[in-house]
């Protein structure tokens, strides 16, 4: 599971550049967000707006950017040929609104056969996009839920959505070494989430502080009532001796009063510390049945697993 402190953390270290900030936060946050449109010369404001178009289904503006833009001849050297969040955006925007696809093939073959395992799955995952194939088996089926949770062109198969979301949330976080990749598979566990009816990944979060805090307070709540009622036995029995002894007529008993006192203490406080452990217990189950502890928790561990 990924703690929201890590997160945030990493969000952050990897959301400094100021050129590919914004789209991490609008994949990751679903932010209002406004077409820039003042940069068409640069690929991550190409990518941003490109996402944006596809979010608000606005295709006469994709048409424009896209075709702008498509007029270049990338290189092997171009830097943002290999930026995967600029290839996304490209291909979410050709296979959202039908463009030609011979460009943006060509950019994706300059790469020739990536030597990493990691970035190789992530092509073909682009590759199948393009190609409308949205539930291949070996590919990184993050990169299809995100496409389809934005573009709404929805083929959602719950138990790959399933199998994602189990294998991602038994990982340590980052879960990849792409950034990319990583960005994309929060937001996947996100739309899992919803998909399955679960709280949100920050309400889930807040539920476990909660649960803490609650078992915690029914723990001391269920000493403080055994203690009590431990003192209510000591201050009864005082109280019956003192009558005992300043009652007249009973003087002359005073002495089987004190022993009897004295045996009653002895023995009950004895037995009383003896399973005072197994009383709290049961006090602290019974105030977290009254107050459903025991079904709530039931419920969320059964939506998770």
């Amino acid at each position: 599971m990924v703690h929201l402190e890590i997160q945030y953390e990493y969000l952050k270290k990897i959301g400094q550049s100021s050129e590919i900030s914004p789209l991490i936060d609008f994949i990751i946050n679903e932010r209002k967000a406004i077409i820039l449109k003042n940069n068409n010369s640069n690929a991550f404001s190409v990518a941003h707006d490109l996402f944006i178009c596809v979010y608000k289904n606005d295709k006469n503006t994709a048409i424009e950017i896209y075709n702008s833009f498509s007029k270049r001849h990338p290189t092997h050297e171009t830097p943002w040929v290999y930026n995967e969040f600029v290839l996304f955006s490209l291909i979410c925007a050709i296979a959202k609104f039908n463009f030609d696809k011979k460009w943006v093939s060509s950019v994706l073959d300059l790469q020739g056969q990536s030597t990493d395992a990691e970035r190789r799955i992530i092509l073909s995952s682009f590759k199948n996009i393009l190609a409308g194939n949205l539930n291949v088996k070996e590919d990184f089926h993050q990169i299809s839920l995100i496409f389809q949770h934005y573009s709404g062109v929805k083929n959602f198969q719950q138990d790959r959505i399933d199998k994602m979301f189990k294998n991602l949330w038994l990982k340590e976080f980052p879960f990849h070494q792409s950034d990319f990749l990583n960005v994309i598979s929060l937001k996947a566990i996100q739309i899992a989430f919803d998909s399955k009816g679960l709280l949100s990944p920050q309400e889930f979060q807040d539920s476990k502080v909660f649960v803490s805090r609650f078992k915690r307070r029914t723990e001391i709540s269920g000493k403080v009532i055994v203690w009590l009622f431990v003192i209510s036995i000591f201050v009864a029995l005082v109280l019956m001796s003192w009558r005992f002894y300043n009652t007249e007529g009973e003087k002359s008993i005073f002495a089987k009063v004190i022993n009897f006192t004295t045996g009653i203490l002895g023995v009950g406080l004895i037995t009383i510390f003896s399973i005072r452990k197994r009383v709290e217990n049961l006090v602290i189950k019974f105030i977290r049945a009254a107050f459903g502890y025991k079904e709530v928790i039931k419920k969320i561990s059964n939506k998770v697993e």
